[in-house]
């Protein structure tokens, strides 16, 4: 009877830390880098694609030239417009 409690609160330990450690890698993934891509006379540039380097990651301004991108951590980013 013992071992079963200890085995249940052992099971029920595991399955804590294993979430625990997701939801921490899915709150470290919420990363961004955001901003309006615009043209030489500050006019907002539409469907302008913007390039994550070194990821390789890329996205596509909006009709009023806004931007999103999800990066894994921190560090330096170029981007490339």
């Amino acid at each position: 009877m013992l071992q079963k409690i200890v085995f249940l609160i052992m099971q029920t330990l595991k399955l804590t830390i294993i979430l625990l450690c997701l939801l921490s890698l899915s709150a470290g993934a919420q990363n961004r880098i955001q901003g309006i891509v615009i043209d030489e006379e500050k006019q907002p540039l539409p469907g302008a694609e913007i390039l994550l380097i070194p990821d390789s990651t890329g996205v596509i301004a909006d009709e009023k030239g806004y931007f999103n991108i999800n990066i894994s951590g921190k560090g330096k980013y170029i981007l490339e417009v």
